[in-house]
């Protein structure tokens, strides 16, 4: 009873989905940030 209520949906369905998101998430966000961070570094145009 145990097995089927919460190993099978939460810790085979719903866990794994909201780990791999939140961390997707988290890396898009960090690239972003580097990104803009190495635009604000670099001159644009001639000067």
């Amino acid at each position: 009873r145990y097995y089927s209520f919460f190993h099978l949906p939460i810790l085979q369905g719903i866990l794994p989905i909201l780990l791999v998101s939140t961390f997707s998430i988290m890396a898009y966000r960090n690239v972003r940030r580097i990104r803009r961070q190495q635009m604000s570094k670099t001159p644009r145009g001639p000067d």
